[in-house]
């Protein structure tokens, strides 16, 4: 099933924020809630990230999508079960607490993908998108031993050189640094 959007509000420059619900069990069913918020008015993390194969390999997602009746100021709540790619769902079991909500920004959910007009109002919004997140996270993909040794080394050098150099090549060669968008995303 796909997901039931409500449109965004242009003349506010509204956006569409995940919130990632907690679980104890990193690998329980992900569940998260998705509302609007005008851009700049709330914090939230953006999660920049390979989309990868969206065909195999799919993720079960419930999604919450939270809409607020502007007359009668009552929040009503639809459910969707969904599915995400592979690579998003790795980055979304990683990063969800235990204890916290966790809001994200996350354009492959954030962004109604079958609305070309929706598409288009959110990617001139993207710079803005960015800069406003209180913090972006560049999701490389599951870590692997030489990658953490390599990002601990950018925090704490010095490391072993060799398992550092394998590390950097390895943070170097993911599939993240050929998307267009990565440049822009990285250095906003």
């Amino acid at each position: 099933m796909t997901i039931g959007y409500h449109p965004l509000d242009k003349n506010i420059r509204e956006i569409r924020v995940l919130d990632l619900q907690q679980s104890p069990e990193k690998t329980s069913l992900l569940r998260c809630r998705i509302r609007h918020i005008p851009l700049g008015t709330a914090a939230y993390t953006a999660l920049s990230y390979v989309w990868g194969d969206q065909t195999n390999n799919r993720v079960e997602l419930e999604v919450e999508y939270e809409t607020r009746d502007s007359s009668t100021g009552i929040t009503k709540l639809e459910t969707y079960p969904t599915t995400v790619g592979e690579n998003l769902a790795s980055a979304l079991f990683n990063l969800r607490q235990k204890d916290a909500v966790l809001t994200l920004w996350i354009d492959a959910v954030c962004i109604n993908q079958d609305d070309h007009l929706e598409k288009k109002h959110q990617l001139l919004l993207m710079a803005m998108i960015y800069l406003e997140a209180s913090a972006v996270i560049a999701w490389l993909g599951e870590p692997t031993e030489n990658m953490e040794i390599a990002r601990h080394t950018f925090l704490e050098w010095p490391a072993k050189f060799i398992k550092t150099f394998v590390g950097i090549r390895e943070l170097c060669a993911s599939t993240y640094w050929t998307r267009v968008w990565t440049l822009q995303e990285f250095f906003l």
